[in-house]
C-alpha cells in the first residue's frame, strides 16, 4: 500500500489532519493500534478552538467542522454526541482541612467569561464520541482508517516504509509523509531515538483522574453554603472548574449525561508518586484533605469508561525535534505541559491549521524545508510559553497570586483571539502570542518578578507584585483584566464571534 501521507494515531487530531489532507488532494492512511470508541482525556475547547475549527471548516470546505465548534451548532447538527457546555472558567481556593467559605467578595473565587451565551458556547468534548465521529468523517471522505495494527518496523529512506500486524496478517503501508498524533505514546521519536528535552521545562506535575457519575454539582453546594451565586458571571459548574489546593489542583468538567470528568493534578515537588499505593488510595486521600470537595463526591460511581482511576507519571514531555522535510510531530505528540489552561485541543489544531498550510502551498517543492523548520521552531516555542504560563502558577503563594498568574493566560489567549479575525492567514500568527517578543519578555519578567517573591511574602509584597503584572500586561489587556471593581467576576471577557457564511 502506498500512499502520500501516513499518519500515526486515530484520535481527532490524526483524522481531522488526515480529512484536511484529502481535501488538499493527498492520499492519506492512518494506522492505529486502537480501536473506537475509546476513552481518552483532553476534552476542555476554547474560544481558539471553536474559530480555527470554523476557519478549517472554509478553508477546506467542511462544512461538517462547525457542527462542533459551539455548542448552539453541536445541538443542531451532532445532538447524538455527547458533549457538556462551557461558559468560561471558574476557580475555588481551599485550605487543606478546612471546608470552603464562600466570601461575599469573592477573594477565594475567580470566574472568567469565554462566551457572551449558551448557544456561543465552548464545550466539553466526550473524546470517545467525537474521536469516533472524526474518524468516521476521515473515512467518509476516503481515508483508509487502520485499527488494531501493532507496528513491528519502520524505516525512513524515501517513502517511509511501515510494517505491522493486523488481525495476524502481516502489513506494510509506504507514504512520503509521516505524521505522528499518537500523544503520549510518542512512537515517532521513540523510532528515531530524538532526544528528550523535559528536563528543561519548569512545570513538574502528575495526575489522577477518571470520569463519574453522581457527582453533587458545586454551584449546588455553593448554595447551601448561601454563596452569593447572583453575582457569578455564569453557572460555575458550566465551565472548566478548577478546585486550587495546596500545591495541586482538580478539574470538573460535566457533560450533558451529568457524567463528570475529574481528575487531581499535583506539583511534583511537593507530592511524590508513590508506586505502593493504589491509585485510588491518593484519591480518597485528596478527599479526605479538602472535605467540600469530599461532600460532592460523597455519593460518586466511577463510569463504566474508564472504569478505574488512572494515575500518571510525571505528565511533561518535550521533543529535541518536532519536524523535517518529511515528518512532523501533531503538538499534543511533540510535547505537553499540564492541564491547566485547557490548550491541549486549541494547540493540536494550530499545529493541524499550520502542517496542512504547508503541504497546500510546498507539497513536492523545494520551499518545504523551510515550513518545516518553522513548524519545529513555532511548536516548540508554543509548548515552552504555555510551560511558563503554568508554572507561574504552580509558583503563586496563595489563591490573590494565582489570580494574577492566571491572568497571563488570559491576556494571551484573548489577544491571540482578537488578533485572528484581522489576519489574512491566521495560521501565522502563534498559539497564545508566543512569536510576539513583547510578549515572551513580559512573561519572562513576571516569572522572574515570582521567584523573587519566596514562599512566605508579606502582604505589601504580594499587592506589589499583582499591580506589576498589571501593568506588565497591559498592552495585552484588552478586555478589562484587572479591573479593580469586579470582584474577580470578570463577564466582559468573552470571545469575538467570527461566522463564515
Amino acid at each position: 500500500m502506498v500512499t502520500d501521507v501516513v499518519i500515526l494515531g486515530g484520535g481527532f487530531g490524526g483524522c481531522l489532519t488526515a480529512l484536511i489532507a484529502r481535501q488538499i488532494g493527498l492520499s492519506v492512511v492512518v494506522v492505529d493500534r486502537g480501536f473506537h470508541p475509546r476513552f481518552a482525556i483532553g476534552e476542555s475547547s476554547t474560544p481558539t478552538a471553536g474559530v480555527i475549527l470554523r476557519d478549517l471548516a472554509a478553508r477546506y470546505d467542511l462544512p461538517q467542522l462547525v457542527a462542533i465548534s459551539d455548542y448552539g451548532n453541536w445541538q443542531k447538527s451532532v445532538p447524538d454526541l455527547v458533549c457538556g457546555i462551557k461558559r468560561g472558567f471558574s476557580y475555588f481556593g481551599h485550605q487543606i482541612g478546612e471546608r470552603f467559605v464562600p466570601d461575599n467578595h469573592h477573594q477565594n473565587e475567580l470566574l472568567v467569561t469565554a462566551s457572551a451565551n449558551d448557544e456561543q458556547s465552548d464545550t466539553h468534548w466526550l473524546r470517545a464520541d467525537v474521536d469516533s465521529w472524526m474518524a468516521e468523517q476521515a473515512q467518509v471522505q476516503g481515508v483508509e482508517v487502520l485499527e488494531r495494527v501493532e507496528l513491528t518496523g519502520l524505516s525512513g529512506v524515501d517513502p517511509w516504509v511501515l510494517q505491522g500486524v493486523q488481525a495476524g496478517r502481516t502489513i506494510e503501508v509506504r507514504g512520503h509523509f509521516l505524521v505522528d498524533a499518537t500523544g503520549a505514546a510518542s512512537l515517532l521519536p521513540k523510532w528515531l531515538s530524538l532526544r528528550s528535552m523535559r528536563d528543561c521545562l519548569r512545570t513538574q506535575s502528575w495526575a489522577v483522574f477518571s470520569h463519574f457519575h453522581g457527582v453533587t454539582c458545586w454551584h449546588e453546594w455553593l448554595r447551601g453554603q448561601h454563596a452569593t451565586l447572583h453575582e457569578h458571571p455564569f453557572c460555575c459548574d458550566h465551565a472548566a472548574l478548577h478546585h486550587w489546593l495546596d500545591a495541586a489542583w482538580m478539574w470538573n468538567l460535566r457533560f450533558q449525561d451529568e457524567r463528570v470528568s475529574a481528575g487531581f493534578v499535583m506539583d511534583l515537588r511537593r507530592h511524590e508518586i508513590d508506586r505502593r499505593r493504589a491509585p485510588r488510595d491518593d484519591w480518597e486521600s485528596m478527599l479526605e484533605r479538602y472535605p467540600a470537595i469530599g461532600d460532592v463526591f460523597a455519593d460518586a460511581q466511577l463510569a463504566e469508561l474508564p472504569g478505574s482511576i488512572i494515575r500518571t507519571s510525571r505528565l511533561q514531555r518535550l521533543w529535541g525535534k518536532l519536524a523535517d522535510l518529511d515528518w512532523a510531530l501533531l503538538p499534543h505528540t511533540a510535547g505537553f505541559i499540564d492541564p491547566l489552561h485547557s490548550t491541549g485541543i486549541a494547540h493540536t489544531l494550530c499545529g493541524i491549521e499550520r502542517l496542512a498550510a504547508a503541504w497546500s502551498e510546498c507539497w513536492g517543492q523545494s520551499g518545504m524545508a523551510e515550513k518545516m523548520a518553522d513548524y519545529d521552531r513555532i511548536v516548540r516555542s508554543e509548548l515552552l510559553l504555555i510551560d511558563q504560563l503554568v508554572s507561574n502558577c504552580y509558583d503563586a503563594p496563595d489563591f490573590s497570586t494565582l489570580t494574577a498568574c492566571a491572568m497571563l493566560y488570559f491576556a494571551a489567549a484573548t489577544t491571540y483571539e482578537r488578533q485572528r479575525p484581522a489576519q489574512s492567514a491566521a495560521f501565522e500568527s502563534a498559539f497564545l502570542c508566543a512569536n510576539s517578543v513583547a510578549w515572551r519578555q513580559a512573561v519572562a519578567t513576571v516569572s522572574d518578578w515570582l521567584q523573587r517573591l519566596g514562599a512566605s511574602p508579606s502582604p505589601s509584597e504580594l499587592r506589589l507584585f499583582e499591580q506589576r503584572v498589571a501593568v506588565a500586561i497591559r498592552p495585552f489587556n484588552q478586555v478589562g483584566l484587572f479591573a479593580a471593581d469586579i470582584m474577580n467576576m470578570y463577564r466582559h471577557t468573552a470571545a469575538p464571534v467570527s461566522r463564515h457564511a
